[in-house]
């Protein structure tokens, strides 16, 4: 009786994991274990991506968001304003020396403008000055920078900025949405001005710009929920969860037409306007680690001539 029953415990066992085995063969490809957790799915790709900038060049981004960032291996991108660039090493603004360390760490450091003004109303020599100026700035610097981001956005339709900007830069932030399309046909049921517009090219047929195009990409400002909230981490942390899920509809098999890009400014607890505090600032980057989204840059970017998208390079868009 003994031997009859190992030898039926043999026999299940054998099958149990000859099943398992033909489970992961033929299911393994369909539901691998990445795809569960991490939002990769079987074509190697991933539905789930955010970019995160960094602007006003202060020194709390050095000193408290990039060592978190590169804890988790995420690289920012920083957008430096040169005017505000600091001499010595006390100041709240960002030195040289920091720069060039994140450079080398492999951050992503794009352009600012020279003094954050706005450039709405600016004479066309002081308009040259903060778009060319800032980008020979960082060129001395040992940065090429190929994105421009246009101090407080809103210049959309500003046909002489939108111009100016596209001599010396590929892409440029100028604006505020929950979403960048990188189709630019994202906005019709919100705005007027896209109900002509079905791809990223800058100019409709009678010379005026379009509402969206590769130098009107749009990010969110992470201020707007640290203001909105006073600073309450248990209201601020789902709202930013919330804000990363409206991509969903848009993002899947590994095809991404849609990325929040998230802006943040001071990362410190002061709890002013311009300021994220560090502990909430780790733990939503901890969240995206733990979530499985992957971290782009502005330098990721790039543009489909032939079919007038913008889209991330390596990845279906």
């Amino acid at each position: 009786m003994m031997k009859m029953n190992k030898s039926k415990t043999k026999i299940i066992v054998i099958i149990l994991v000859a099943t398992t085995i033909t489970a992961v063969l033929i299911f393994g490809n369909i539901f691998p274990i990445n795809s569960i957790t991490s939002g990769i799915n079987n074509n190697g790709g991933t539905n789930k991506v955010v970019i995160l900038t960094f602007s006003d060049s202060s020194k709390s981004q050095y000193a408290n968001a990039r060592p978190i960032l590169n804890g988790y291996g995420f690289k920012g991108s920083f957008f430096i304003t040169c005017g505000l660039i600091a001499p010595a090493s006390n100041s709240p603004s960002m030195t040289w020396q920091n720069i060039a360390t994140m450079k080398k760490e492999g951050h992503d450091i794009q352009s600012g403008a020279m003094t954050y003004a706005p450039l709405i109303n600016l004479s066309k020599s002081r308009l040259d000055y903060e778009v060319q100026q800032s980008k020979q700035c960082l060129s001395n610097h040992g940065v090429n920078p190929t994105v421009f981001r246009i101090p407080y956005g809103r210049s959309w339709d500003n046909l002489t900025i939108i111009n100016t900007i596209a001599k010396h830069h590929n892409f440029a932030i100028n604006g505020f949405s929950n979403l960048m399309y990188l189709h630019c046909d994202g906005w019709q049921q919100q705005y007027v001005h896209q109900r002509q517009q079905h791809d990223c090219r800058t100019y409709l047929q009678d010379g005026s710009l379009t509402f969206a195009n590769r130098y009107s990409i749009r990010e969110w400002n992470h201020n707007t929920l640290d203001v909105k909230y006073s600073h309450d981490y248990t209201k601020i942390f789902p709202a930013f969860v919330d804000e990363l899920k409206k991509q969903t509809p848009y993002n899947y098999n590994g095809k991404i037409t849609a990325i929040p890009i998230i802006a943040y400014h001071n990362i410190d607890n002061r709890k002013q306007p311009n300021s994220t505090d560090v502990n909430l600032f780790a733990d939503e980057m901890k969240y995206l680690r733990n979530s499985g989204f992957k971290v782009l840059t502005m330098a990721d970017l790039a543009y489909d001539q032939n079919n007038n998208f913008i889209t991330v390079k390596g990845i279906s868009s």
